[in-house]
């Protein structure tokens, strides 16, 4: 009853599985969700609203980058609606960042990978000929 939860290939995983599907990065313990079926987003939903409630305050999103724009969207209202001012926060490792931080639809806030070794070395080697290129260069796309 799950099967068009996934994304289905032919042939076999490398469990043994009579069925092969989409994974992150190619990590099969990790298959890609179709967050684009009603009743898996209704799931994923209903998780959020079952910590919200319990008093969580937001969710740090791993991978968020992978999953489409309009779903974050989706998962924000229903955060918002469930605990108003929870926070989004995105592990976002490349792109713009600023495609999905915004103040009403999106994450609240997002990781910055591309910054994080030029602020580092800002802070810690006084180095910020590197923190100055790292803010000037243009956000870096896979």
């Amino acid at each position: 009853p799950y099967k068009d939860w996934y994304f289905l290939r032919d042939g076999k995983s490398s469990y043994g599985d009579k069925f092969d599907y989409e994974a992150w990065s190619g990590y099969q313990v990790l298959p890609k969700l179709n967050v684009y079926h009603p009743d898996v987003r209704n799931h994923i939903f209903d998780v959020a609203r079952f910590w919200l409630e319990l008093g969580i305050d937001g969710w740090r999103l791993d991978c968020a980058a992978d999953i489409s724009p309009e779903f974050w969207n989706d998962f924000r209202r229903v955060c918002q609606e469930t605990r108003p001012g929870s926070v989004l926060i995105g592990e976002i490792i490349h792109g713009d960042y600023n495609s999905w931080v915004d103040d009403y639809h999106r994450l609240h806030s997002a990781t910055n990978y591309q910054l994080y070794k030029p602020l580092w070395s800002c802070l810690k080697d006084r180095n910020f000929f590197e923190l100055r290129c790292g803010i000037a260069s243009p956000p870096v796309s896979r």
